[in-house]
């Protein structure tokens, strides 16, 4: 399952930096909708080459370890998109407030408490579109 969270993460990076860029040029602000639509759209490449692949649903077991591989690849992205993004936008003022201003005991609780739910949503959002694509895939494939 590791290979197709693999072909997960890299559609999820692809997918994020074009729609950032589309919205970006269209001036629109993106919002945490951006990150759901990316994981759901991202989620159909893996379920495509697991359904190639295999010619059957993928079990349960098979579609939990998927997706926390999956979670980790989102995380490994978002970090690859971000670090970047500082380098290059933020100033070394900026970043040293930024760091200080994360400093404090209450911040760092609020990040770790965001962090936790957020890899909770996004773990059940990518286990449901991976299946449900899988499913989709299955079913245009069976003759009617």
């Amino acid at each position: 399952m590791k290979k197709f969270a693999l072909i997960f993460s890299a559609a999820y990076l692809v997918i994020t930096l074009v729609l950032i860029g589309i919205m970006t040029a269209l001036n629109v602000n993106h919002s945490s909708g951006l990150a759901f639509a990316s994981l759901f759209v991202a989620a159909s490449v893996p379920a495509r080459f697991f359904y190639k692949e295999h010619a059957r649903q993928a079990t349960p077991s098979e579609v939990r370890r998927f997706s926390w591989f999956a979670v980790i690849g989102v995380w490994a992205a978002s970090v690859i998109m971000v670090v970047p993004y500082m380098a290059f936008v933020l100033t070394p003022i900026e970043i040293k407030e930024l760091g200080e201003a994360i400093g404090s005991r209450l911040i760092i609780s609020v990040i770790v408490l965001s962090w936790m739910i957020l890899t909770w949503i996004y773990y059940f959002t990518i286990r449901w579109a991976f299946s449900w694509f899988i499913k989709l895939y299955e079913k245009n494939a069976s003759p009617a």
